[in-house]
């Protein structure tokens, strides 16, 4: 069995500072079914 593997982009409103994406990106790697995660502050995705 083979399992599929996406890539989502999603908005991200009201991150002000290096910390909000670092508990943003925390958050989502704690979901299951996600193996990572990244978020860029600049294009609040």
């Amino acid at each position: 069995m083979t399992e599929e593997k996406r890539t989502l982009t999603l908005p991200i409103e009201g991150m002000t500072c290096a910390s909000c994406v670092a508990h943003v990106q925390q958050g989502l790697k704690e979901v299951e079914g996600v193996l990572d995660a990244s978020v860029n502050l600049a294009t609040e995705q």
